[in-house]
């Protein structure tokens, strides 16, 4: 799965190697797409569907003692629209680190570092695009959300491909 450099003695990918960064990519760019039309959305449809999630949450894990208040609304003390950010850019970042793993084949933390930039680069991209929605505003809260996501995806499935890496 390893690949040299890609200097003239550079293993080839294999065919799998190629499905797998080609199926971890269009995912990705599929997520990516997901989130620009979310963001794209007027503030009533966003509070509707996160008034629906609420709700499906609060049936299947409102019991869950401190996870829960029903008193402010939050979970852990965070807003379900805030965890929304955390899951989205988790898929993202889930799968860009896949395709750069897969695509670099490098044992170093280069390809986990360019997954990084390229979630960050992306929330930063989906905050200053709310600017131009009309109702939505940039929040800082939500990249520090979006960074959690994707930095625990990224820093997972990182580990995840370097322990397997190792065992060989």
């Amino acid at each position: 799965m390893r690949l040299k450099s890609r200097g003239r003695h550079a293993r080839k990918p294999t065919r799998v190697e190629r499905l797998r960064t080609g199926f971890s990519g269009a995912a990705a760019v599929v997520i990516a797409i997901a989130i620009f039309i979310l963001t794209s959305q007027t503030p009533e449809v966003t509070s509707a569907e996160s008034g629906f999630m609420d709700d499906l949450m609060v049936s299947l894990l409102g019991w869950i003692p401190g996870l829960y208040d029903p008193t402010t609304g939050l979970w852990l003390g965070v807003g379900i629209r805030h965890w929304a950010h955390a899951v989205e850019y988790g898929a993202l970042g889930l799968f860009v680190a896949l395709a750069a793993k897969s695509a670099m084949g490098r044992r170093t933390i280069a390809p986990g570092m360019a997954a990084l930039a390229i979630c960050a680069g992306l929330s930063l991209f989906d905050q200053c695009h709310r600017l131009f929605v009309p109702g939505r505003h940039f929040d800082p809260f939500d990249l520090a959300m979006d960074a959690l996501g994707y930095g625990v995806a990224v820093v997972v499935m990182m580990g995840v491909m370097m322990t397997r890496e190792c065992g060989k």
